[in-house]
């Protein structure tokens, strides 16, 4: 009898063992989720610092930082870019008064009814040329666009 009271005994440390073990371990896990949480609110904090930074001093930036926004402003370029040839694609417009995306060759925004000159208009009247491809200006004399090739 004395070795199943025993027994006993042990399953029930055991036990008592591996639910303290689990009790603890599931307490462990939630920590470092909050650890990992407030982490993720400084790296947060940390981007809006700097993109408060970069906004107030663009202009003249720090000695230290003036590769980095130089880097930042071609990336800036870059999705200008990016998003015309996109809506070139998709025969979009941006509407110069209020943003608004129109239908390219529509002649009035249907947001706030302002008059929607395309690029090859504003391009013309300065005696250019806008590759139909890319969007890429060019001079009233080339024949193909530098950018893309296409014919103008």
């Amino acid at each position: 009898m004395a070795f199943f009271e025993d027994l006993g005994r042990k399953i029930s440390e055991t036990s008592q063992s591996a639910a303290q073990k689990t009790k603890n371990l599931a307490e462990v896990t939630k920590l470092n989720g909050q650890v990992s949480d407030l982490n993720k609110s400084i790296t947060s904090f940390y981007v809006e610092i700097g993109k408060m930074y970069y906004d107030k001093t663009k202009e003249a930036p720090e000695e230290e930082f003036a590769g980095l926004f130089a880097q930042i402003t071609e990336a800036e370029a870059k999705i200008e870019e990016t998003k015309e040839q996109i809506r070139v694609i998709k025969g979009i417009a941006v509407c110069p008064n209020c943003n608004a995306e129109v239908p390219m060759g529509q002649k009035f925004c249907s947001n706030c009814g302002n008059q929607i000159r395309t690029e090859a208009q504003v391009a013309e009247e300065a005696g250019k040329k806008v590759c139909s491809v890319c969007g890429a200006e060019a001079n009233a004399d080339q024949k193909f666009c530098s950018k893309c090739g296409g014919q103008l």
